[in-house]
Order: C-alpha cells, then structure tokens, then sequence
C-alpha cells in the first residue's frame, strides 16, 4: 500500500485497526511491513499497529517493538507533547500487561522504569502547550490513571481535576472567542 496523501493514511489507520480489532494482529503487522510512502507516516503507522497489536495479544514483544518505534518519532521531535504521549502510551500498556502477568509486587521490582517512563512522558504531553488540547487533557487522565491504579488517590484526583480544569478553560474561552 502506497501512502501518498493523508487520505491513504488515515485508509491505512482504519485498516490496520481494524485488523487489530478482529484479531488479526499478524494482518496488521504486514500490512504495515508492506507500507511505503514518507518515512515518518509509515513509521508512525507501523508503531501504532506493534503497539496496539502487542496490547489485544498480550505480547511484551511487540510492545517493545511498538516502544522503538514511538521512541525512534520522540527523538526525531522530543518537544512534541504528541511524541511524548504516544511513548507514554505504549511504556503504560508494557507497565500493565507486566502487572497483568507478575502481579503488582513482582512488577514493582523488575518493570518499574516502564511507569515512571510513562508518568515523565505524560506530564510533558500535559504541559505542551502547542500539543492538541485532547492530547494534553488525555495526558492528564492517564497520568491520574497511573496513580489510581496504585491506589494514589490524593495524585490521582491532583491529575484529573487538572484534566477537567484545562477542558474546562478551553470550552470557556471557545464560548467567549
């Protein structure tokens, strides 16, 4: 599949999630091999199916694969609160799916760069002001996430009230622009 405008792009996101969803994850994955197009696009592409393919099939190692790939996009723009929500994303599914697997205590031990990978990453998505408000407030719920589901209930509410009171400064000044 040829990627030459961001009509193709978005076509292939549908397809490959799609895949993902039904439970071709090997679909999705050569789907992805077959790409080609703006190097960036097909990487961002691929990363998306490693990681969303490695989450529904509980596969670590695709998950890390899906981590090079975001981390390879990151280093290429490491002010984007985007990049940095997309590493995040994939460091809390390996954090999860090593809980999953381990338990909490084993994981704490062994996997825990993974949650503080993604706590790091999601605060500075929150905080890049030039990131999509979705993206920031998104950000924001995750990171709460995080906390609660180690019982921080104290941090957790911290984020999430930030959350609601960045959409809630966003649909204040759009009501009043």
């Amino acid at each position: 599949m040829v990627i030459d405008s961001d009509a193709a792009a978005q076509d292939a996101f549908r397809e490959i999630n799609s895949l993902v969803d039904s439970g071709d994850v090997a679909g999705a994955v050569a789907l992805t091999e077959s790409l080609t197009g703006p190097q960036v696009i097909v990487i961002n592409l691929k990363a998306i199916a490693y990681t969303h393919g490695g989450w529904v099939a509980s596969d670590d190692g695709m998950l890390a694969t899906g981590a090079e790939l975001w981390q390879a996009l990151y280093d290429t723009a490491p002010e984007s609160g985007a990049m940095a929500y997309n590493l995040a994303n994939v460091e809390q599914n390996r954090w999860e799916l090593a809980v999953r697997e381990h338990g909490f205590s084993g994981v704490l031990e062994r996997n825990r760069a993974h949650l503080h990978a993604c706590r790091k990453l999601f605060r500075q998505a929150a905080g890049d002001g030039d990131a999509p408000l979705d993206i920031r407030v998104q950000a924001l719920t995750n990171l709460g996430n995080s906390y609660d589901h180690q019982g921080r209930d104290i941090d957790a509410l911290a984020c999430w009230e930030k959350a609601l009171a960045l959409r809630e400064t966003a649909v204040v000044g759009s009501a009043g622009g």
